[in-house]
């Protein structure tokens, strides 16, 4: 595959910068369900049965990028080289919460308290979307770990296990433990009562990060070999189950949080996985140079874009409301919402990760000169 090198040395596969791509706009979508109306009304009708296969849809864009981190960093180890990828993490998410705290503080009369900021950086608050920050953070720190782990499973029958295993630590008590046993009234209307029956332990579902980073990197190992068809069919219909569950749970209610749709969810590992196999199956590598330069940049944006798309959505989605009075007519206009706040959020982050990258290149140049005029004495 010979479509352009990393800074590492590896070679990038297009198909896996595409994915974040898509996975980037998966997030705008599941956040568009959101600010359009999906929390605040009534779950009847197909107006509302749209809205709930969309998220069920959307709110895969998580699994897909964790599954990417998997498939992409499989191979890192333990060096001191590898903890530098920490400062572009760092400091983009700095950058990006300075964006977000100056329009709050321009747009919504944010308290103007300096210190209350930096603290906000720090508790990754920054953004309203700073969770992923934190979540990631720790995540790349485990890593090397989690890979040595990994790859002294020296049979594909063992790593099959640890999937597993690691599924049922942390996808399957979110589906069996949302169910309420000890009243039977509960099946003809669960949106009744969200008080749940726990049967299965959950001690350690928060782990999910680490479930998606093993399928990534197990499906680069080994990608599933069924037809393409087969896994768009998959992706498809597990989504329209996913939807349909949703909409049962919420029918004649509002929507609530629950742990049947959350990001470790056995749905969400079901519609994701037939999708990010499908996509990293495309053999990309014939496209012009210029698509694939472009992929890569779109894809290197998309973590800023995903911290500065709160604020957007902020901006963005109080005029849309008022342009498309109802929720069909909404959904109709979809697509205008979506693309918007995307290519918006990518030129803010376009613009941060510019920033970024040239002071990367002048504190670089400035340490090089340094160094050469340090050496230059002892050259005389």
């Amino acid at each position: 595959m010979k479509d352009g090198l990393t800074r590492s040395g590896a070679v990038r596969n297009p198909s896996v910068d595409l994915l974040k791509v898509i996975a980037f706009f998966l997030v705008v979508t599941v956040h568009f369900t959101a600010q359009i109306g999906i929390r605040d009304e009534i779950h009847v009708g197909r107006a509302m049965f749209t809205l709930d296969v969309l998220y069920a849809f959307g709110n895969t864009c998580v699994a897909l990028f964790l599954m990417a981190t998997g498939w992409v960093m499989t191979n890192k180890k333990l060096s001191g080289k590898y903890y530098k990828g920490l400062i572009r993490i760092s400091v983009i998410y700095v950058l990006c919460s300075i964006f977000c705290t100056a329009c709050k503080v321009i747009f919504y009369a944010y308290p103007n308290t300096v210190s209350m900021y930096v603290k906000q950086i720090l508790h990754f608050e920054g953004s309203d979307y700073a969770w992923y920050v934190e979540m990631y953070v720790c995540l790349f720190l485990l890593i090397p770990f989690l890979n040595a782990a990994y790859h002294a499973l020296d049979t594909r029958k063992k790593k099959t296990v640890l999937i597993l295993t690691m599924l049922v630590l942390t996808a399957v008590p979110g589906v069996l433990n949302t169910f309420n046993l000890s009243d039977p009234s509960w099946w003809a209307s669960p949106v009744s009562s969200n008080q749940f029956s726990k049967v299965f332990p959950t001690f350690f579902t928060s782990m999910y990060p680490v479930t998606y980073f093993f399928i990534g990197s197990y499906l680069r190992e080994f990608p599933p070999k069924i037809k393409k068809i087969w896994l768009f069919l998959s992706w498809i219909g597990f989504g329209l189950l996913g939807g349909a569950y949703n909409f049962w749970r919420f029918h004649g209610g509002k929507f609530f949080w629950g742990e049947f749709m959350t990001n470790p969810s056995l749905f969400v590992v079901l519609i994701a996985v037939p999708f990010f196999a499908l996509i990293t199956s495309l053999d990309l590598t014939r496209l012009p140079a210029w698509i694939k330069k472009a992929l890569s940049l779109l894809s290197r944006w998309t973590y800023g874009a995903f911290l500065v798309a709160a604020i957007v959505d902020m901006r963005f989605y109080p005029h849309f409301n008022e342009w498309f009075g109802s929720i069909p007519k909404r959904l109709l206009a979809e697509p205008i919402a979506v693309l918007t706040v995307a290519l918006i959020s990518l030129a803010i982050a376009a613009v941060i990760d510019t920033l970024y990258v040239l002071a990367e290149s002048g504190i670089a140049k400035l340490a090089g000169r340094l160094n050469k005029n340090a050496e230059a004495p002892a050259e005389k």
